[in-house]
């Protein structure tokens, strides 16, 4: 037998074990996704409830007489550390893991069903997996671009700020 024919049963093997590892791929990006989601939704409000119940903690205590200066001090710095979480943006991240895993859920669901143009049924098994892997990674690649976006915007803000800075005080003083 002639080493380069394949045997027609070997085929549908091939298209099954793509299709597996693409979905496989999906999977594990919807498990990151929503492990990520549950981290930040959990860190936004354990952060939020203690800057709250920390604040409202901080009048009763300065209001009691035998309480110490420094137990008086405990909770606002604790509430300012974690109001200053924020810079974290759990709730951003939160929001865009959800995004994303819903978003892969979708597409998941399109190619098991085959009901969108990049899944139909008149097109070959090697196509519909290719445009599935290709649509998952786009959505991945996306969340990603959107991570690295707000990761510069975070880093030139600050230096954004020292530039308007400096000419608002140029500007002063030129107007004086």
């Amino acid at each position: 037998m002639d080493k380069d024919v394949v045997s027609p049963e070997v085929i549908p093997k091939q298209v099954r074990s793509r299709n597996e590892k693409a979905l496989d791929f999906c999977d594990q990006l919807v498990n990151y996704y929503e492990r990520n989601r549950s981290f930040n939704r959990r860190a936004y409000s354990v952060s939020q409830a203690a800057a709250v119940i920390l604040s409202g903690v901080t009048p009763i205590l300065i209001l009691l007489p035998n309480v110490p200066k420094a137990v008086q001090a405990i909770p606002p710095a604790i509430a300012s550390v974690a109001a200053g979480l924020n810079a974290f943006q759990y709730r951003e991240k939160w929001i865009r893991c959800k995004s994303t895993a819903e978003s892969l859920k979708v597409e998941k669901l399109k190619f098991e069903l085959r009901i969108s143009d990049d899944y139909s049924q008149n097109l070959p098994e090697e196509v519909v997996v290719f445009n599935f892997v290709n649509r998952v990674d786009a959505l991945h690649s996306a969340q990603i671009q959107q991570w690295r976006n707000s990761q510069l915007e975070e880093f030139a803000k600050p230096r954004l700020d020292y530039l308007l800075g400096e000419q608002k005080a140029s500007l002063d003083s030129n107007s004086t």
